[in-house]
């Protein structure tokens, strides 16, 4: 049993428990008591409690960890270790699926990611589909904004063009981008026309030389 406690120290990680937990159960401060003492094992034994709890009540469950070409080898090994070996163990682990996604431009050939997914491929309790997902282009690109815009796609082509080299071909970066120029009014909506316009020698001059999460964070 997870207890109301442990259930609370998990809060910090996976915020949405909280909808889970009633105002007479929650004790913020056991809950950072414990939050404070977990190790990286313990969370993982928390995490796992909490998972194969979920299981029990015979529902599907997926969990999605994006971006693990910049996990370091500790959060790999409990992860896709620890965490999956206890899973797969379970009684109900058939309902378990799990999604992992890195870009594989990003992988070397001694990244810690790689004998973790040979090890699973081995694993005769866990089945695994590979799905290669092609590199955004300009045209996916010129669709998006196409559509969000509302305007026909030959009348974006300046726009995506200037977005698509700005943003390096990374499609968090161009939506970040596309964002911060209507925060700025650098795309915005024309009454008169009713329509969007966008200044075009601003789009041109945005200042975008540093990294994708500096950008995104900022």
């Amino acid at each position: 049993s997870l207890g109301a406690a442990r259930l609370c120290a998990l809060v910090e990680y996976l915020p949405s428990i909280r909808d889970l937990i009633t105002e007479a159960e929650f004790d913020a401060t056991q809950a950072n008591s414990i939050e404070s003492n977990l190790s990286h094992w313990k969370l993982v034994s928390l995490l796992t409690c909490f998972i194969n709890a979920l299981l029990k009540l015979d529902r599907p469950m997926i969990l999605i960890l994006d971006d693990l070409q910049w996990a370091e080898a500790l959060a790999i090994d409990l992860v896709l270790g620890k965490l999956l070996e206890s899973i797969e163990r379970q009684k109900n682990a058939h309902l378990f699926f799990f999604i992992g996604l890195y870009r594989d431009d990003e992988i070397s050939v001694d990244h810690p990611l790689l004998p973790k997914l040979n090890s699973l491929r081995e694993s005769s309790n866990v089945k695994i589909t590979n799905m290669h997902l092609s590199a955004f282009s300009k045209d996916d690109l010129g669709d998006m904004i196409s559509n969000e815009l509302k305007l026909p796609k030959r009348l974006v082509g300046d726009l995506s063009d200037v977005v698509y080299k700005k943003s390096s071909d990374h499609i968090f970066f161009a939506v970040e981008l596309l964002n911060s120029m209507v925060r700025g009014s650098t795309i915005y909506f024309s009454m008169s026309r009713r329509q969007f316009h966008w200044k075009l020698d601003r789009v041109y001059s945005l200042e975008t030389n540093e990294t994708v999460a500096t950008f995104i964070i900022s």
